[in-house]
């Protein structure tokens, strides 16, 4: 996750990398628009524009939240050693969230 938003940060030259992580997601979301474009990626579809605001904003919101949540996990738990204990529900959680912003940022 880090590397995408990394990456995003140097192709598109959003500013310093020393960002905490979530602020690194919701600059990238709101330079890059992605949020604005999945609202019109819905409204192409059979969906009408309320809808279409309702579900863009909170697919946005879960995002924002999504992030704060891995940033906070990774500064709690963060373990390159691997003494730290963790759960499966967690490392699960985190895979998912991470992987739901990664599907987001995909070919940015």
């Amino acid at each position: 996750m880090e590397a995408a938003t990394n990456a995003l940060y140097a192709k598109h030259n959003l500013g310093d990398t020393k960002a905490s992580y979530q602020s690194k997601v919701n600059t990238v979301l709101q330079r890059l628009k992605i949020i604005e474009r999945l609202k019109k990626e819905l409204t192409e579809l059979p969906i009408n524009s309320e809808d279409a605001e309702k579900i863009s904003a909170e697919v946005h919101e879960a995002t924002k939240h999504a992030a704060g949540a891995l940033q906070a996990i990774r500064r709690a738990l963060g373990d390159v050693h691997g003494t730290k204990p963790t759960k499966t529900r967690i490392v699960y959680g985190s895979i998912k969230w991470a992987s739901a912003i990664c599907g987001l940022l995909e070919g940015e």
